[in-house]
């Protein structure tokens, strides 16, 4: 997404938050099992473990995550924990040798994940630009792309889920407990407890923060020696990354043609949504007026058509993102008995080719 387009996204949101809560909040609730469809249209099968005031908190094999409502697409009900489908997730990491080995075994502890290796023909088109690799690989799954890089000072590493603009960013120091929590947070889960095995076995001795050794008593006469100054205490780790999105769910019943495009700043979609929803109504509008036996009625008729249309053409565009489709409109006319009494739109959409 282009930082105006992002911008403009920033504009709507809080405009639409409200809908999106009302139309999600109701319908779930902690110890309940969900499917959920999330952008940019990935199906995640979850338990419900608490509704916020932002969204859910759900448990997956790989652990807690939070998931705003306007991330959520749609949510599906799940008879109970036997219907629940494991959703593996892959991580495509572009890092320095120190930080492949750190967050290698920080992910080690965490199930249903695979680390894939970035071909080489994308790491030389895109270096350590992240943004670059979110549009260059396809959105074919749980693909997550993490850059990272270490220093003196520790790992630093941003991620994002691939066919979204959502980036999380952070810093950790070499402690096993700040890089565990870095890895996690790079994936959009919530902290835990645990730190892997692997990771602390990494990070040994020789990895940590050198000590200095206690002075040695001397044989002759004491000499004065400056007392070591203790090690500075670990930093925190930095706050997850507060995540951002285009997209909304449950918007489409909004009485307004393509809300849940603009939502996600997606302005030809949102163009295409309005244009049909126009010219069919036009359509039932004209249909209606030549079969109705009142005035009242065609109003009733009109009104009510005008809305299912409405809602039709926004869950239409919803599901497709025309930055990464090309769409094709033809309208045909009906004829009735006094002549054009309405418009057949007929709507073609083919999905654009990654670059190679």
């Amino acid at each position: 997404m282009s930082a105006r387009a992002h911008a403009r996204s920033r504009v709507v949101r809080p405009v639409l938050a409200c809908a999106a809560w009302g139309a999600l909040a109701s319908v779930a609730h902690a110890g309940e099992y969900r499917r959920l469809t999330v952008d940019p249209g990935l199906n995640l099968d979850v338990e419900i473990l608490a509704t916020t005031g932002e969204g859910f908190e759900v448990q997956v094999p790989q652990g807690r995550l939070s998931l705003p409502f306007d991330q959520v697409w749609q949510l599906d009900e799940l008879p109970g924990p036997e219907a629940v489908r494991a959703t593996p997730w892959r991580v495509q990491l572009v890092a320095d040798a120190e930080a492949t080995r750190l967050l290698t075994a920080a992910w080690s502890g965490i199930d249903g994940l695979t680390l894939d290796v970035v071909d080489g023909a994308t790491r030389k088109a895109c270096g350590d630009r992240l943004d670059c690799y979110v549009d260059r690989l396809p959105v074919d799954g749980w693909r997550f792309v993490v850059v990272a890089s270490t220093d003196k000072d520790g790992v630093h590493a941003a991620g994002a889920l691939t066919g979204t603009a959502r980036v999380a960013r952070g810093d950790a120091d070499r402690s096993p407990a700040a890089v565990a929590s870095l890895a996690r947070q790079l994936l959009g889960l919530l902290p835990e407890d645990d730190v892997p095995a692997a990771l602390v076995a990494v990070l040994s001795p020789r990895d940590a923060t050198p000590r200095e050794r206690p002075p040695r008593e001397p044989d002759a006469a004491p000499v004065a020696r400056a007392r070591p100054v203790p090690a500075t205490p670990d930093a925190p780790a930095a706050p997850r990354a507060r995540t951002t999105t285009g997209r909304r769910v449950g918007l489409a019943f909004v009485p307004f043609p393509g809300v849940p495009s603009l939502a996600r700043g997606d302005w030809g979609g949102f163009a295409l949504a309005l244009g049909t929803t126009a010219a069919t109504t036009a359509g039932w509008v004209g249909v209606t007026g030549t079969t109705s036996t009142s005035r009242d009625e065609w109003i009733g008729l009109s009104v009510a058509g005008a809305y299912v249309l409405s809602v039709a053409s926004s869950e239409l565009f919803a599901h497709v993102d025309l930055r990464r489709h090309r769409v094709a409109v033809t309208a045909l006319p009906v004829l009735g008995p006094g002549g054009v009494s309405g418009a057949t739109v007929g709507v073609t959409m083919m999905p654009v080719p990654a670059p190679r």
